[in-house]
């Protein structure tokens, strides 16, 4: 089988290089420069984006890289086998996934005129670390009746709606709760199609989603945002961990 294989290392949230080699850097705000990823790629061929190991950042825009030079995409994504629990756990945080938060930015290449009304509507995609929907709601200061959570269930574990929702509980008083909507984690169709429907029946309203859950969910955020460009994409660019995952387990195409 010809198979061209793109290895990619991450540098930056703005960059990343490919099979190993630092001159062969590729910006991610650069269209231009992400197209020379397929200059030598037929356009009858189908490209597989592994997003398993990569960054929101980099796996997001080398799909948005594709789809607009006409390729035919499939991504590929490993269920981790276990994530790592917290030693000591604090409330918000059974395991222990990341480091600290980067901040509030754009993903390259998915930025958006921030809308200033405060009568936006947001749908974090929820996981397991509580403290990220805490600080994204300080930042933000959403109408608690605007806010639509999605939860992953089934998720990867039977018992991992459980700690979801448990590890956001002080995030969601008031009406946040009844917004809920759930999607299985692993289907990012299912979830594209929960937040078409909260979009829809929230019309003349903006649209905000937060990328705080799997990375199935993420990558229908990300499918709907390319097919809707005035939906704004939220991050927090949080600084992982070493370790935080350890094994494989169902393999998704």
């Amino acid at each position: 089988v010809n198979v061209n294989f793109i290895e990619i290392s991450e540098k930056t949230n703005s960059s990343f290089i490919v099979n190993g080699d630092d001159s062969n850097e590729i910006f991610l705000r650069s269209d231009q420069n992400l197209s020379n990823l397929w200059k030598d790629v037929s356009k009858e061929s189908n490209i597989y984006v592994d997003i398993t190991g990569l960054s929101h950042s980099t796996w997001a825009g080398v799909l948005k890289s594709a789809i607009d030079n006409g390729y035919k995409v499939l991504v590929v994504y490993v269920e981790p086998g276990l994530y790592s629990r917290s030693d000591a756990p604090l409330e918000g945080q059974i395991y222990d996934l990341s480091e600290k938060i980067g901040g509030l930015a754009p993903i390259p290449g998915f930025s958006t005129l921030s809308s200033p009304a405060k009568d936006f509507i947001l749908i974090p995609l929820l996981g397991f670390e509580g403290q990220r929907l805490k600080y994204l709601l300080e930042e933000l200061e959403p109408n608690q009746d605007n806010i639509y959570p999605l939860v992953g269930l089934p998720g990867f574990q039977p018992w991992y709606v459980f700690e979801t929702l448990k590890n956001n509980m002080s995030s969601l008083i008031s009406k946040a709760w009844q917004g809920i909507n759930y999607a299985a984690s692993d289907c990012p169709f299912r979830c594209y199609y929960k937040i078409d429907r909260i979009f829809r029946e929230n019309k003349g309203k903006s649209l905000k989603i937060a990328l705080i859950g799997t990375k199935p969910h993420a990558l229908a955020a990300i499918m709907f945002s390319l097919n809707h460009p005035e939906v704004e994409i939220i991050y927090d660019h949080p600084i992982r961990k070493r370790g935080r995952s350890e094994g494989t387990s169902r393999l998704h195409v």
